[in-house]
């Protein structure tokens, strides 16, 4: 397992203000040239999609931070039925 952090370049998150109200989640800011150059490498890489996950750090004194989540499924080809089932014998 990769336990290395791919922090996504020119995201950044924060956590809300106390005042804000229940439906605000997270705040964060985009700084747009970081994060076009940060799609550009995942494109190059052939990656049409990025999926991230919103963390917090260890230290609760530190701000949340968007990690690149790279898990990738394994073979998700679906598994051949035995033979008896696919029989023709079956009345209905």
């Amino acid at each position: 397992m990769d336990n290395e952090i791919t922090f996504i370049k020119g995201l950044y998150y924060k956590e809300k203000r106390k005042e804000a109200p229940d439906y605000v989640l997270q705040v964060g800011s985009i700084n747009h040239k970081q994060m076009i150059e940060f799609c550009q490498e995942q494109l190059a890489l052939g990656e049409l999609w990025s999926n991230y996950d919103i963390l917090r750090p260890k230290d609760i004194n530190k701000k949340p931070y968007a990690k690149l989540n790279t898990y990738k499924p394994n073979d998700k080809t679906e598994p051949t039925p035995p033979a008896d089932v696919l029989s023709p014998s079956i009345p209905f």
